[in-house]
């Protein structure tokens, strides 16, 4: 048995939440991005005593 928001996602198409969903899946792939990416901070040079 389906789910009720399946079909409801699906068919009727919903454009509000297929929006909704793209908008989501741009901040995950940017969130990933940033995520991956991130360049290492290079550990601070501690003086000789």
């Amino acid at each position: 048995m389906k789910s009720r928001f399946t079909y409801t996602a699906i068919s009727p198409f919903n454009p509000g939440l297929f929006i909704t969903e793209v908008v989501w899946a741009i901040v995950a792939l940017f969130g990933l991005y940033k995520i991956w990416f991130k360049r290492p901070v290079p550990p601070e040079e501690v003086p000789v005593q």
